[in-house]
């Protein structure tokens, strides 16, 4: 089983009200992801159907122009990507 340790704490009073909201979402997120694969679901299908659900929801909200900007944007930035802090247990 693969538990997840990265979690971001951006408590900082110079915080707005959408940075700390986008902090909510992210742990709120991350709970639901740690909780899938402590049922242990395939961390690949977990990540997939995470993956699928963002590109839907970035293609309802954003126009065409926009949506093939956040793809390049997200295929730009790959190696930017950091792990996870994982641990598998057994």
């Amino acid at each position: 089983m693969l538990l997840i340790t990265k979690q971001i704490e951006w408590l900082d009073q110079n915080m707005s009200k959408e940075d700390h909201n986008l902090e909510y979402i992210y742990n709120e997120v991350l709970m639901v992801m740690e909780r899938l694969l402590k049922e242990e679901h395939d961390p690949l299908a977990v990540a997939a159907v995470l993956a699928s659900q963002a590109m839907g929801l970035y293609k309802t909200v954003l126009s065409d122009e926009d949506y093939i900007r956040m793809i390049d944007s997200i295929v730009d930035k790959k190696d930017n990507v950091q792990p996870f802090e994982a641990r598998s247990l057994h």
